[in-house]
């Protein structure tokens, strides 16, 4: 996987063995492949990192933005409403460990916690380019966002089917009231109009 070879050559550059570095990219392995993981896995942030590599001359702290990739979802609980607080906790305590500049440890961790309404913090090219990066699933095909609906309703298959659909309902209605799904040109002009016919979608299948 791209995102993974990235990281492994970013960690490279600073003053730990290969070994730890190993070490670091199989627990990031390990939890994106837990049981639980039906659509934040490893496919995820990889095709997240693919989006975010069109944009890398556009964007000032690429480390960040690998960092905040990667470790996103590294903490994911559905039972939980904390992830995203528990994931930039993990990536600050092992970033700090590995020597990393506070500057770059900073964004990434602002990166990730932006994720959690996926509302801007700092209102840079770097956050708006990642939030959208996130959110591309939501302009796919319709038979790939489909597969996404069943993913994620998998990842909460210990909910009932009311309490999930109301919750979930009120999430896509979040988005759909906002003035633009997209913050970045780039991604608007791609996937907005595709976006809103999905979440339409979903809940009219959830009603």
């Amino acid at each position: 996987m791209k995102v993974i070879k990235y990281l492994y050559k970013s960690l490279n550059k600073y003053q730990i063995s290969s070994k730890q570095v190993e070490v670091i990219i199989q627990d990031l392995i390990d939890r994106y492949n837990e049981k639980n993981r039906i659509y934040h896995n490893l496919d995820h942030i990889e095709n997240m990192f693919d989006v975010l590599l069109k944009y890398k001359t556009k964007i000032k702290n690429f480390e960040s933005v690998l960092y905040a990739c990667c470790f996103h979802d590294v903490i994911y609980d559905t039972k939980c409403n904390n992830n995203e607080e528990k994931s930039s906790k993990y990536a600050i305590v092992l970033l700090k460990k590995i020597g990393i500049d506070s500057d770059t440890i900073n964004n990434t961790k602002n990166l990730i916690l932006a994720t959690k309404n996926h509302t801007l913090l700092n209102n840079n090219f770097d956050e708006k380019i990642f939030i959208d990066s996130d959110l591309t699933i939501l302009g796919a095909k319709r038979s790939r966002y489909i597969k996404y609906m069943k993913a994620v309703r998998k990842e909460y298959s210990w909910v009932s089917l009311n309490d999930y659909s109301k919750s979930r309902i009120k999430v896509l209605k979040k988005l759909l009231n906002k003035k633009s799904i997209y913050y970045t040109y780039e991604l608007y002009s791609k996937y907005e109009i595709k976006a809103r016919y999905n979440l339409e979608y979903e809940i009219h299948h959830l009603e």
